[in-house]
Formats: C-alpha cells, structure tokens, sequence
C-alpha cells in the first residue's frame, strides 16, 4: 500500500498530485488525528502576527464570549476574512494559496469548535454543518475530530465526511474508521456502507474507490476474531 500522509501533513493542499489509486491507511490512527490537529494549530498559532488590528479585535471578542454564549461568539466569524476559500466544492480542487493574514477566520472556527464541542457536542458538530466549505471550516473540523471519535464515532465520521479538502477528508475518514473499528467494527462497517461519499474526479478516485479504503482500514484495525 502506499503511503501518501506525507505528502500532506494538513489539509492545506497546494498542488495537485497524480495520486488515483492511493491508499494511505493511518497505523496509529489516534497519533495522526492528534498530530493533524498540532500540525494546524502551530501553522495558525505561526500566521497569527500578522492579523490585522480588526481581526484580532475579533477574535479576543470570541474568546471572551465563547465560555458563556457560544452562539453568540460564532456569529463573529463572519467577521473574519478567508480569502474567497469559503463556498468552495467538494472534489473541486485545492484551494489557493493564503497569506498568513487571510487565516484569522480559520482561527475564530477553531476556537469555537473546540470549546463548543466540549460543551455540546452536537450543537458544534449542528454549526459546523452549517458553515461554506472551504479550509476555514475543514479546520475547524480536524481540531474536534480527535475528542469526537471517542465521544461519537458516528458523529465524528459525518463530520470528516464534510472535509473539502481531499486528501484532509481521506485522511481523517480512515483515521476515525480505524478507531472506531477497534471498539465495534461492525458499526464502523454498516455506518461506512451506507456513508454518502463524493467522486473526486481531478484525481480519478471514485466514491465507491474510498467506501473500499474505508472498508478494509476498518478491517486491518478490526481486533483479531475469538
């Protein structure tokens, strides 16, 4: 098999690659969502300085809020610039390249995410759905995913299934298919079987190409039969 995580450590992806056919199944699946997520958050903690004065403004308001009134705090994302990566298609292509300045919005989706997700899972997991594709919300995502999968496996696979980005979205499917396999393979599989997955026609790989990834991830991390 090969193995392509190294390619793309985060979901930021800003070339595209000839990779129809590659499956990359995560062997410590619960070290790479957790590293996926320090790997996003150095990278936003890194483009912070250079927010500007408006977006930070912003997001101390969103820390301030988000304890009491998480609604209310995510209403202020829309505030923050993206850079036009919001409203992109799944399958599309990879997104353009940012300045550090225009990641301020995918800070503010995070912070809420996070904290939210701690305190209702399902109402974070609701907003979530509710936001543009885009690297801002796929984001926003990876940062719950490694708290989700164990609180609600099947929650945590709906959600990585809304990752815009590709590879991020393959990544993370496998990782939180392999996790859950290791507790109950045998709703990782039916909940797999019937997922609604998305043809990523630029780099010829197939829905019915991942839901087999997905499959036999679940059954590599499937605890050995009694």
């Amino acid at each position: 098999m090969k193995n392509c995580s190294k390619l793309f450590p985060f979901t930021l992806t800003l070339a595209v690659l000839p990779l129809a056919g590659c499956y990359h199944y995560n062997h410590n699946p619960a070290a790479e969502l957790a590293n996926n997520k320090a790997s996003i958050q150095q990278w936003v903690a890194d483009a912070s300085s250079s927010f500007d004065a408006s977006s930070k403004a912003t997001l101390d308001k969103i820390n301030q809020l988000i304890p009491q009134d998480p609604a209310k705090a995510s209403a202020l994302v829309g505030d923050l610039p993206d850079n036009g990566v919001a409203n992109m298609t799944v399958g599309q292509g990879p997104f353009p390249i940012r300045k550090p300045a225009e990641i301020a919005k995918d800070a503010g989706i995070m912070i809420v995410a996070e904290s939210w997700f701690a305190k209702d899972p399902h109402a974070a997991a609701d907003w979530l759905n509710t936001l543009p594709p885009g690297d801002p919300r796929d984001h926003g995502v990876e940062m719950i995913l490694p708290d989700a999968v164990s609180r609600d496996p099947s929650t945590a696979l709906g959600l990585a299934n809304i990752i815009s980005n590709p590879f991020g979205r393959a990544n993370s499917l496998e990782g939180v298919v392999a996790l859950w396999a290791k507790t109950d393979p045998a709703a990782a599989t039916a909940a797999v079987q019937s997922a609604k997955l998305t043809d990523i026609t630029w780099v010829m790989s197939t829905a019915e190409q991942e839901r087999a990834n997905l499959l036999r991830a679940i059954h590599e991390a499937s605890p050995p039969a009694k």
